[in-house]
């Protein structure tokens, strides 16, 4: 039998939704996102994601905000109040419907590929550039339905240390202030899938070039945010890999988890 032991809390009112902003607001909002990131107090309950459309034209730039507490307009975000949005949805409401409000794409073909780096201004502009004018952009442009979403995801130090307090974790999490990016794409054909795969993983490797010619990268996969393609497990460190693969020899030695359920990211081999 397995079991596991989980810390809960109750949650219920929050203060949160999204503001949208046209694409030429990025540099603003780049300067917001670092100011939020390099508190040097960090707010336990605020948390955001901004994802910019550099090819929608309607839709440029989408920042989630959420306030685990029904307080309006909380200091952890005032970085980004002074900037002008096309369209705001966030007000108190209960956090069920926040997660409602929640719409995930559309379109038939879609797939991940993620990254991360530390707080740095210039690595952000570096990143907006990457993200804004290279030419893997057309390549996705000229897919039927191509689209895609680059997302920053803001993790302090709080959290991490918070996470070795508890007893620390597999995941080998450098602890600095970091940013796990993510590129999303989406395309209508099957056979359009290894073009649209290549430019998606093209672009995170620019990025990612740019976060270690700078010594900003961090060694670190968000397995939710992942290809198949990329070493998810790999990247927690050889330690931790043998740390895991010690578990799953005590508590899998039949390898049940490793053959017989399909999908998701594997143990690698041991030797």
């Amino acid at each position: 039998m397995t079991r596991f032991t989980l810390t809960t809390y109750p949650t219920g009112l929050v203060w949160g939704g999204y503001r949208v902003y046209t694409l030429d607001a990025l540099p603003a909002l780049f300067d917001a996102l670092l100011a939020y990131q390099s508190a040097a107090v960090k707010d336990p309950y605020a948390n955001l994601m901004m994802q910019a459309f550099p090819l929608n034209g309607t839709l440029g730039v989408l920042l989630n905000m959420v306030y685990n507490r029904p307080v309006e307009n909380p200091d952890a975000f005032a970085p980004f109040y002074d900037i002008p949005a096309i369209a705001d949805t966030v007000h108190i409401q209960p956090m069920t419907d926040f997660l409602a409000s929640q719409v995930p794409p559309s379109l038939p073909r879609l797939n991940w590929y993620a990254t991360s780096f530390k707080t740095d201004a210039t690595l952000f502009e570096t990143v907006e550039e990457i993200v804004t004018s290279s030419p893997e952009l057309d390549t996705i442009r000229n897919l039927t339905a191509g689209s895609i979403a680059v997302g920053w995801q803001p993790i302090s130090t709080s959290v991490i240390q918070a996470g070795y307090a508890r007893g620390g974790n597999a995941l080998g999490l450098a602890d600095t202030n970091q940013t796990w990016f993510v590129i999303d794409i989406g395309w209508w054909n099957a056979e359009d899938d290894a073009v649209a795969n290549e430019a998606a993983a093209s672009l995170v490797a620019r990025v990612e070039d740019a976060a270690k010619s700078s010594g900003n990268y961090v060694d670190y996969i968000f397995m939710n945010d992942a290809a198949v393609t990329q070493d998810v497990i790999g990247h927690y460190g050889m330690g931790n890999v043998a740390r895991l693969h010690a578990v799953q020899r005590r508590y899998d030695p039949l390898k049940v988890f490793q053959k017989l359920v399909p999908g998701g990211f594997k143990l690698p081999s041991e030797g």
